[in-house]
């Protein structure tokens, strides 16, 4: 009896921890880089506002005006700069999009805010 207490304080750590090598992840999300964009149609008229690379004119993504909605992405820190692009347009044609440059190499958390008026995205970062 003793001995199979003693193999299961043993086993079950030591599987955990290799659960944990394997999934090449530290247990925590705090060496994750984190970015976040919240996107907001000011437009009269429904407007698809996406993120690039990743994201394309998709239904999930056409907001109605005064909508808003949110992208939140976690990055390991093998990149100091991540560059994104905030896309709006209408009918699979892009109107207008704004660049942002992510610098981690002081902070690992980065949030915007788009907006999206009178044709034009608008960037500003919030934090």
């Amino acid at each position: 009896m003793k001995r199979t207490r003693l193999m299961w304080l043993i086993v079950v750590p030591a599987l955990m921890a290799l659960c944990v090598v394997l999934s090449g992840c530290s247990g925590t999300e705090s060496n994750l880089n984190r970015l976040i964009v919240t996107m907001i149609n000011n437009a009269g008229q429904d407007t698809n506002m996406f993120i690039t690379p990743g994201e394309d004119f998709d239904p999930t993504n056409n907001l109605a005006p005064g909508e808003s909605r949110t992208w939140d992405r976690r990055y390991a820190q093998a990149q100091a700069t991540r560059f994104i692009t905030v896309n709006a347009g209408r009918g699979a044609n892009i109107i207008d999009a704004a660049l942002i440059e992510a610098d981690f190499t002081n902070t690992r958390l980065h949030s915007y805010t788009a907006t999206f008026a009178a044709g034009a995205v608008t960037v500003v970062q919030t934090n």
